[in-house]
């Protein structure tokens, strides 16, 4: 792994991303992948010392089957669902996608020469180029196989009915709320909303301001966002969030495009509903309401309800700090960053090699239709198709009730199967000891 993203090696995977989905900045993705990537094999290291005490067991026999995406595949896919998985033994499919499959391809071609130069079983890897029926010949011939998918809602509640252990990571409208437009705030929305010209998935989708900030404003906000030709501009610049120009943009119904850039905006007192993504289109929803209104009561549970019913992935709030910890105590986002109108914070931001969950979830009373679980960032990722050993279970089915949940007593008294008892017990000694409230991060 260590040479897989050493910088001759790291240089060229970031040009074949950049060569095939027009990657703007690869950099980043890299740096935060190295760093993450000690957090996610430390959470292996942890996952087979539980399988050696017996506590587990990993699901080997069938293979994981990657169904990648490219505008961040050199962390999501390459080292999350095809690294972590050899580590642990587990086998993978890297599956090719028909749009922009090259750079799935080349990263794989790198990964088994690699392979092969360190004595790492080659059956561990294989790159499978098929198309839609022939990926779901092969997920209905192994039906125990993990598939991970990253994408948009559609298309994992497309691929759910024939993928019964689909981990889909799912888009969802981000967010930010603002008490103002300050220049900070501009150059944060302009930034969130036009990442690899609205190419990665903590994107900005919608924005929420006081009625008192005119939309003609906020278009104003994306005056002067670079033009470029090429990803390679952008390299050499140093740039993220710069827009691909000659690009005509016919906006959807009710939009309006900012003279001279591929951007489509639209105002409304009401939260939008069923807001479509987009992908690779700038298009950004303004909800506004009278300045007074932002911190109401009214108007946090509503917005609160808005953000739980769509689940976006980031929400982010430039304004009042009790602001912030109401719409959290509200919603519980997985992505929540509080800012202030001189340091705003980003919807595009997340730390996963910090330790930070990061999430991409589907709404959750439709969990179910997308996925079979929930997708956590950093996470052991072999640990979703993993199984308690019912020996485990049977033993914690005989352990005490964790001190502070004695309450819980009479309901686990009452499961006869010791194996759901020991699983309940499992449960309840996680939540114990998880929810406690902020912890001190470590150092």
């Amino acid at each position: 792994e260590a040479e897989l993203l050493a910088p001759a090696t790291a240089a060229a995977l970031i040009g074949n991303q950049m060569l095939d989905f027009k990657k703007q900045d690869g950099i980043t993705e890299i740096e935060e992948a190295v760093q993450a990537n000690a957090v996610e094999r430390r959470l292996n290291d942890q996952l087979l010392a539980d399988e050696e005490l017996g506590r587990i067991h990993v699901r080997r026999e069938a293979p994981a089957v990657a169904l990648c995406v490219n505008n961040f595949s050199n962390f999501l896919d390459l080292c999350r669902k095809v690294l972590r998985h050899i580590e642990v033994g587990v086998p993978v499919v890297v599956a090719s996608r028909l749009n922009t499959g090259q750079h799935t391809f080349r990263w794989a071609v790198i990964l088994f020469a690699l392979m092969r130069k360190h004595e790492v079983p080659l059956s561990l890897l294989t790159f499978a180029s098929l198309d839609i029926p022939h990926v779901q010949a092969l997920v209905a011939a192994n039906p125990d196989c993990p598939v991970h998918f990253t994408g948009s809602r559609d298309t994992a509640a497309r691929i759910r009915p024939w993928a019964p252990r689909l981990m889909a990571s799912t888009a969802g409208p981000n967010t930010m709320l603002a008490s103002g437009l300050s220049p900070a705030v501009a150059q944060a929305v302009r930034w969130s909303a036009c990442i690899e010209h609205s190419g990665q998935c903590t994107a900005l989708r919608h924005l929420v301001l006081p009625d008192s900030v005119p939309l003609q404003q906020v278009a104003e906000a994306f005056q002067g966002t670079p033009l470029i030709t090429a990803p390679e501009e952008s390299l050499a610049r140093g740039e993220f969030a710069a827009l691909f120009g000659g690009r005509a943009l016919a906006p959807a119904g009710g939009y309006r495009v900012i003279p001279g850039l591929p951007v489509a905006l639209r105002a409304s007192k009401a939260l939008p509903e069923g807001i479509q993504e987009h992908w690779r289109e700038v298009y950004l929803d303004v909800t506004q309401r009278p300045a007074g209104e932002l911190e109401s009561e009214g108007f946090v549970n509503e917005l609160s309800a808005w953000l739980v019913r769509e689940q976006p992935i980031s929400v982010a709030v430039n304004g009042p700090l009790s602001l912030g910890v109401r719409l959290w105590e509200r919603t519980g986002q997985v992505v929540f960053n509080v800012g202030s109108p001189e340091h705003p914070a980003l919807s595009c931001q997340a730390r996963p090699q910090e330790g930070e969950c990061f999430g991409e979830f589907p709404p959750r009373a439709a969990l179910g239709l997308h996925t079979r679980f929930p997708m956590i960032i950093p996470s052991p990722v072999a640990a979703y198709n993993a199984a308690y050993a019912p020996e485990h279970l049977s033993c914690r089915a005989l352990a005490p009730v964790p001190a502070g949940a004695e309450f819980c007593r009479p309901l686990l008294e009452g499961i006869q199967s010791p194996l759901v008892r020991g699983y309940v017990a499992v449960l309840l000694a996680y939540l114990c000891d998880a929810a406690v409230g902020p912890r001190a991060p470590p150092g």
